[in-house]
C-alpha cells in the first residue's frame, strides 16, 4: 500500500506541510514583493526544479533534495493562493499517482499564474490545490520516500544555508 493510501499519516502530513510553510516564509527572498511578482518567480522555480528532479534517474539523496525544492515552490504557491495544508492532504489521498497527470497539472497551473499576473485575477484555490497535489505526488514518487522525510531533509538543507548566509544563489555549493 502506498503512503498516499494509508490512513495514519494524514495529520502528520498536514503538520509537516504547515511547519514547512513557515520555513518557506522565513527563507523566501521575494517575500516583501507583491504577490503578482512572487508567483512568476515561484512558477518558474517550480518548473526548473521539476526539470532537475526529472534528471534524477534513480532514488538518491539528490532526488530527495530536488523533491524538497519542488515542495518548497509548491508551498510558496499554496501560500499565495490560500491552499491550506489540510486541503493538500485531502487531495493527496484521492489522486492516483500517475506521471501522465503531471504535464497537464503544471500547464494548467502555469496558465492560471499567467492570467493572475496579466489580468490580476487569482485562480480558484480548489483548482490550485488539485494541481499542487498532483505535483506533490509526482515529487514523492520520484524521491522514493514520503512527504515528511522530503520536507525534513529540505528543512535541514535550508537551515544550513541560512546559517552560512547562502540562501540566495543556485547550485549545491551553497
Amino acid at each position: 500500500m502506498s503512503e498516499a493510501m494509508t490512513p495514519g499519516p494524514r495529520d502528520t502530513w498536514a503538520k509537516a506541510l504547515a511547519d514547512h510553510r513557515g520555513l518557506v516564509r522565513e527563507v523566501d527572498v521575494t517575500w516583501g514583493e507583491p504577490a503578482r511578482v512572487r508567483v512568476g518567480h515561484y512558477i518558474a522555480g517550480l518548473v526548473s526544479e521539476l526539470y532537475e528532479l526529472a534528471r534524477e534517474q534513480e532514488v538518491t539523496p539528490r532526488a530527495i533534495s530536488e523533491a524538497g525544492d519542488v515542495l518548497w515552490y509548491v508551498q510558496a504557491l499554496a501560500s499565495i493562493y490560500v491552499v491550506s495544508p489540510e486541503a493538500l492532504v485531502v487531495r493527496l489521498s484521492i489522486h492516483p499517482t500517475t506521471t501522465d497527470r503531471l504535464g497537464p497539472a503544471v500547464g494548467a497551473l502555469a496558465a492560471a499564474v499567467q492570467r493572475h499576473i496579466r489580468d490580476k485575477q487569482a485562480p480558484d484555490s480548489t483548482q490550485v490545490a488539485d494541481w499542487l497535489a498532483i505535483i506533490i505526488d509526482h515529487a514523492r514518487d520520484r524521491a522514493g520516500c514520503g512527504i515528511v522525510r522530503i520536507l525534513a531533509e529540505n528543512e535541514v538543507k535550508l537551515r544550513a544555508r541560512l546559517a552560512r548566509g547562502t540562501i540566495q544563489g543556485s547550485g549545491g555549493g551553497r
